[in-house]
């Protein structure tokens, strides 16, 4: 089985052989990282899942500290206590089980109310499970679900009757479903489709049980790791977020500057035509999920942009926020679309069928991803064996997120008329609004919480459930949610302050900004607007501090510049800082 890991396609056995090889080379690179501390709960042998996920949140910038429970007591040692786990902070909990501990599997032809009861009773095992650790630890709880069985007692009966353990499988599978959608703060790592992607037979190997233990081959645990990292990098905000693509033999068969927009291969007509097709499809879904588009091509723009007029084309112009033609190194085309859109490159990935190019991104620019691409017919699961894409939470915003990076360009295009940018921020009209957290907007502050870096304090991040136990506690905290619109539209929720009362003092946990109002002087209006709420709460001194990463150095002298100031500073750069009332 083939993935494709920092850039590079590999066997899931040569991961496994080269892992201590490749963890030295990435703990040589510089940068910072951030750190997490995750509980793996076993329902069967997780030392080479530990190793393998590990180094997956490394190469993406999260260094794990990892605990475990006893070898499979997840149960035990969830709802009793363990004494090597207890007492500790957890940012992620994973619960690794499998179809193997099911333990009241139905006999064949069983009696339909026996059959229900072993389901509600193994459901219930689950959720108690869930329920227990997302209470006790307050944090992000992912587990597997059930894989189906590598043999089948009833044949093909065994999908439709209800004694039938695939069909009892499945309805497990969908009670935890239900469980996911209701519990904000509990993931499920489908090793279900896994299992089928890689193929049950193999999969299930039974060898690697009877021998170590384990409840899949060895060769597909670096298939369960980066699944799980997905959920993680998610969780962390350190998500991708702009897709490039090339044009020419990328979205489309031909060189359409060569061939002309009529003779470009896309269509119906041919296999060929019809995966290009059946790739710009998979595009514009994955645009529907929040991601944004961008085009970096070489060509003459005028006639790049004439092959969208083609009405086999699934994807049109305007999908993409941002639309780059000219003859410049692509490399230098995506510095400035970052620019552009307020990214950092490393949010980006460079879709292109030449090696070349890719090559050049990489070399220049090694935080963006460029997967590597063969034949049009394989584009889709070359890019999904990078596990790019992982929706933990989805808004009403992200739905138009490429309308807000539209209106942003446009208000770039106005700024160029005026020569001061106190005159185009005046011009802009803007109405900033400040507020409590309202419960409407829980999901999309934890979203935000989760997932914004640049300007962003602290970097802490919190589920749902700890964002609704502040905003529910207006004793205890101090929680500011901010909008703001302007002339070109309505921005939506940009902006979150959290602060944790102690008598006369309000210490400042978190406060960021989303970065497409960056240089919009909001974080000013909304210091004004803090300094009003304490007032009002006989606040006599506001602490702030400044937590380094590798992204939010941008407001690194923030604090300096609102007048706080400095009293402390450590050895890792975290700065501390007062303000007097």
């Amino acid at each position: 089985m083939n993935i494709q890991f920092l850039g590079q396609q590999y066997n899931t056995g040569e991961l496994i052989r080269k892992r201590r090889g490749i963890k030295k080379s990435l703990l040589e690179k510089e940068g910072l990282r951030i750190s997490k501390n995750i509980l793996m709960l076993s329902g069967s042998t997780i030392g080479e899942l530990a190793e393998q996920l590990d180094l997956f949140c490394l190469s993406r910038g999260i260094e794990l500290t990892i605990s475990q429970g006893d070898y499979g007591r997840y149960y035990e040692d969830a709802l009793y206590g363990n004494p090597q786990i207890e007492n500790k902070k957890y940012d992620f909990i994973y619960i690794h089980i499998s179809s193997r501990n099911i333990l009241n599997l139905p006999e064949p032809f069983e009696e339909k109310q026996i059959v229900e009861k072993k389901l509600q009773t193994e459901f219930s095992r689950i959720k108690q499970v869930v329920n227990t650790l997302s209470e006790k630890y307050v944090c992000p709880v992912i587990c597997n679900n059930f894989e189906l069985p590598y043999y089948r007692i009833m044949g093909n009966r065994e999908i439709w009757d209800t004694s039938g353990t695939i069909n009892f499988i499945n309805r497990l599978n969908v009670l935890m479903n239900s469980l996911a959608e209701e519990k904000s703060n509990f993931y499920i790592n489908d090793i279900n489709y896994l299992a089928a992607y890689y193929g049950v037979k193999e999969w299930a190997s039974p060898s690697y049980w009877y021998r170590y233990k384990y409840a899949m081959c060895i060769d597909a645990i670096p298939l369960i790791a980066q699944n799980l990292s997905a959920i993680i990098i998610s969780l962390c905000g350190l998500n991708k977020k702009c897709f490039t693509f090339d044009l020419d033999n990328t979205l489309w068969g031909g060189v359409v500057g060569d061939d002309g927009p009529e003779q470009i291969v896309i269509g119906n007509d041919s296999p060929q035509g019809e995966a290009y097709i059946a790739f710009q499809e998979y595009v514009r879904r994955l645009k529907r999920t929040g991601i944004i588009l961008g085009v970096i091509s070489k060509n003459d723009e005028s006639i790049a942009g004439s092959a969208f007029k083609r009405s086999e084309m699934m994807i049109k112009k305007e999908d993409f926020t941002s639309f780059i033609a000219n003859w410049n190194p692509k490399s230098e085309n995506l510095v400035k679309m970052a620019l552009e859109l307020n990214l950092g490159v490393d949010s980006f990935v460079f879709i292109d069928d030449n090696p070349v190019e890719r090559d050049e991104i990489k070399n220049r620019l090694d935080a963006v991803i460029a997967p590597v691409l063969t034949k049009v017919e394989n584009y889709i699961n070359e890019i999904e064996e990078c596990r790019l894409f992982e929706v933990t939470t989805h808004t009403e915003e992200d739905d138009i997120r490429t309308t807000y990076y539209l209106q942003n360009a446009k208000r770039e295009e106005e700024q160029k008329n005026f020569p001061d940018y106190n005159e185009y921020l005046e011009s802009l009209n803007m109405i900033w609004t400040f507020t409590n957290f309202e419960e409407a907007a829980f999901e999309r502050i934890t979203q935000l919480i989760n997932k914004t870096n640049q300007f962003n304090l602290t970097t802490m991040r919190l589920s749902m459930n700890e964002v609704i136990k502040r905003a529910t506690d207006p004793e205890g905290y101090l929680c500011i949610q901010g909008r703001m619109a302007d002339k070109f539209g309505d921005n939506g929720l940009i902006t979150i302050l959290l602060g944790r009362y102690t008598e006369k003092t309000l210490y400042i946990e978190l406060w960021l900004m989303s970065c497409r109002v960056l240089r919009r002087n909001g974080e000013y209006k909304l210091f004004e607007y803090l300094k009003k709420r304490c007032r009002k709460r006989q606040v006599k001194k506001i602490v702030g501090e400044y937590v380094p990463t590798k992204k939010n150095g941008i407001v690194k002298d923030f604090y300096g510049l609102l007048g706080f100031e400095l009293v402390n500073i450590d050895e890792a750069g975290k700065t501390t800082w007062e303000y007097s009332l």
